[in-house]
């Protein structure tokens, strides 16, 4: 006699004695989600050094404008022609002491000069006038970043004479030129001194 309490051999599926191919998948997803983070780390390096760089460059940037909105107020403080003898390159027209004349060229704090720059500096005051004649004030001189030519004695004509005692106005150009993070920058800032300012 056969007992119906017994119950019928359990039958497993065919594949349980398989090895699971999915536990495979899992490392070499591991794996791909790791190389995207370490490219997104990099990436994110990349941007944080760019970001560093740029805020460094606005920082020399903005040490040079100060330097050269100091010189430009200088010299708009002044008389223009006395301004002018003041910040040329010539020693020869000074005023007497005890007033001060800086001069053409000027440092700026926190900026470096070019290597190999002949004066040292990184600030240069520029006028429409010739190296060989520094007192002069020129109407034909042409220099594009100072608008010359340009009729500076209002007689409507431009000439080869010297006009700094009947000008009405001396163009200047404020230049800073330094060694930055980013290699040789410059900077120019242009104002007009005297009655057409």
């Amino acid at each position: 006699m056969t007992s119906s309490n017994q119950s019928a051999p359990r039958l497993w599926p065919a594949n349980h004695l398989q090895p699971n191919r999915s536990a495979g998948h899992t490392l070499i997803e591991l794996l791909v989600a790791f190389s995207f983070l370490v490219i997104g780390a990099f990436a994110f390096l990349r941007v944080m050094v760019s970001a560093s760089n740029a805020s460094n460059v606005n920082f020399e940037v903005a040490l040079a404008k100060e330097g050269a909105r100091s010189q430009i107020e200088w010299m708009m403080s002044l008389d223009y022609k006395e301004a002018f003898a003041r910040f040329n390159s010539s020693a020869a027209d000074d005023p007497p002491a005890p007033l001060v004349s800086p001069g053409a060229n000027f440092a700026v704090q926190g900026l470096d000069p070019v290597p190999g720059d002949a004066d040292g500096f990184v600030g240069e005051i520029i006028f429409p006038n010739l190296p060989a004649a520094a007192t002069q004030i020129r109407e034909d001189l042409v220099n594009t970043s100072l608008g010359s030519p340009m009729d500076l004695n209002g007689d409507q004509v431009i000439d080869s004479a010297d006009h700094l005692a009947d000008c009405l106005a001396i163009p200047v150009l404020v230049r800073i030129t330094w060694q930055g993070r980013s290699g040789r920058c410059v900077s120019q800032f242009k104002t007009i001194l005297g009655a057409m300012q």
